[in-house]
């Protein structure tokens, strides 16, 4: 050993617990991330889901009037017949995040493809920093509880300003 360095038994256990303990808190992250994940596509799922119900039970009392015998499978769309309906959620101040939910949503399911890209474009602050050159991938996205909690209380503030009356075609 070298003047000024000592080695005991202490450094020794320490280093035989590092191996261990990194694998442990690696595994961890790695649970963390999936959990946060999946909180994220769930909430954009139920969101989605509770929606399309709406849309289909106001179809049948209204005899087909709402969705004109379009079967909506996007978010984007059932919007849209709701604007038709009279609840335009365009300019509203949730509208935004809610568009961040969903791509977040797609990216979590569908990890590389358009709905990534797309979110990095358009949200680049929930990427981690990357050398231009880089690839984007979906590690790259940076999630956090924060994040969830701001867009879950966006979809409520859309729940909240939801029309009380069931919805149908204007004119």
């Amino acid at each position: 050993m070298s003047a000024g360095m000592s080695w005991d038994a202490e450094d020794e256990a320490d280093e035989a617990a590092s191996g261990p303990m990194k694998t442990f808190f690696d595994e961890r992250q790695f649970l963390r991330r999936q959990v946060l994940d999946f909180a994220f596509a769930a909430l954009f799922h139920l969101l989605e889901r509770a929606l399309q119900r709406i849309l289909h039970q106001a179809d049948d009392v209204h005899s087909e009037g709402v969705l004109q015998g379009k079967k909506l499978r996007q978010f984007d769309e059932m919007c849209r017949v709701l604007a038709r309906c009279g609840y335009d959620t365009t300019g509203l101040p949730f509208a935004r995040d809610l568009d961040k939910l969903k791509l977040i949503s797609n990216a979590v399911k569908h990890g590389q493809g358009v709905a990534l890209y797309r979110l990095a474009k358009e949200f680049p602050e929930l990427f981690l920093s990357r050398e231009p050159t880089e690839t984007l991938v979906f590690e790259h996205l940076s999630l956090t509880p924060e994040l969830f909690t701001r867009l879950a209380a966006s979809v409520a503030d859309f729940w909240d300003s939801f029309p009380t009356q069931q919805p149908v075609l204007e004119g």
